[in-house]
């Protein structure tokens, strides 16, 4: 069944070179939006090959191709809110701003801006003199020769041009569990996920209900060789479609997670709020399938949904696991991480409160044998 009520929220791509008028935005008439009306004009679609050649003007911090798909600028944890298994944070270019003369620069640059939590701006002179003034009021003299200088996210700043020939280009980064998000509109990578990628090294993997693509993706921009399998024909399309277009290592076929009927042995086998929607009958063979089809010292992780006596989970899922019941599924593995909590749905109960009940989440490795 894959993912049946989980699949389309990405039915469709946009438009190629899709424009969004600034009449259309949404955003309120004001300095302060002048900035991402001009990102939005601009703003990369979702089937236009991002060109790895000016993914930012100038040379970042440090530049290295990633097999030619991506462009990454690499900060020193220190910079960054999320610790790393290697101490450093890969950015990723998913916009570019319009390259603007001294009197196109936005007021809202001039007064005061900050970008957005997860939003790190590349800016760069390319030709000119530029006065940069920081949230500690420290001012700089930026020219084309100083190549990148990076603002981190919600860090006030201003901008103003010193010569009339002054021209400026701001170029958006994120880190990878954004990357998606921010370019294409999708859903965020599930935490579960990207909280586990400084123990899973990267590998062959297997996204089981991979929906729209949200952790498939997410696994190929850090280097996984993903396949991702879903019930789904136009989430398979899609996923594949993105793949192609971000040059990943992702391939999507259409496949019953009910069937239990692996064909690959993997690395890394994630299954994210998923099972909550196969027949139960199937669970044991399905679990048993995905343990027999995980390489040794190799990674499973689940997420699914609970029904427990302290809070009975009112959806009517097919299935759902007891408490304790996943950690007995896999009591001969390392188990890395095992928790049983709390979680809510979008879904509202009749007083417009978000439906709560718990979720299972395990990560465990697979003995060698």
């Amino acid at each position: 069944m894959g993912r049946k009520n989980k699949v389309g929220f990405y039915t469709s791509l946009p438009a190629k070179n899709q424009i969004l008028e600034n009449k259309s935005d949404g955003l309120p008439s004001s300095p302060e939006n002048q900035v991402r009306r001009a990102a939005h004009k601009l703003k990369i679609s979702s089937l236009q090959q991002p060109d790895s050649s000016n993914a930012s003007a100038g040379k970042p911090i440090i530049q290295c191709p990633d097999q030619n798909r991506h462009i990454i600028c690499t900060l020193s944890k220190t910079d960054w809110k999320e610790p790393t298994m290697d101490g450093q944070m890969a950015l990723f270019c998913y916009q570019e701003l319009p390259v603007w003369q001294a009197d196109e620069i936005p007021d809202a640059l001039r007064v005061g801006h900050a970008f957005d939590e997860g939003e790190w701006a590349c800016l760069n002179v390319l030709q000119g003199r530029l006065k940069l003034t920081e949230a500690d009021n420290a001012s700089v003299e930026l020219t084309a020769e100083d190549g990148d200088h990076m603002i981190a996210p919600q860090q006030q700043f201003t901008v103003e041009p010193l010569t009339d020939d002054t021209e400026i280009k701001l170029s958006l980064y994120c880190a990878a569990k954004d990357y998606f998000n921010k370019k294409y509109g999708m859903s965020a990578t599930h935490s579960a996920v990207v909280a586990a990628e400084n123990i899973v090294p990267a590998g062959k993997a297997l996204d089981m209900g991979c929906g729209q693509g949200r952790n498939a993706l997410f696994l190929g921009l850090k280097g996984f060789d993903v396949t991702a399998v879903d019930n789904n024909p136009q989430a398979v399309q899609n996923v594949n479609e993105l793949a192609r277009i971000e040059g990943l290592d992702v391939r999507a076929v259409e496949y019953d997670l009910n069937a239990a009927n692996l064909q690959d042995h993997f690395d890394y086998i994630v299954a994210t709020v998923v099972f909550m929607f196969l027949y139960p009958r199937f669970m044991p063979q399905v679990i048993a399938d995905m343990q027999a089809h995980t390489n040794p010292d190799g990674y499973n992780l689940i997420v699914s949904a609970m029904d427990t006596e302290d809070f009975p989970c009112p959806m009517p899922f097919p299935f759902k696991f007891k408490e304790g019941e996943l950690r007995e599924y896999y009591r001969d593995w390392e188990i890395a991480e095992y928790k049983e909590e709390l979680g809510a749905m979008h879904a509202k109960d009749a007083a417009g409160n978000p439906i709560q009940f718990k979720f299972v989440t395990m990560l465990a490795k697979k003995p060698e044998v």
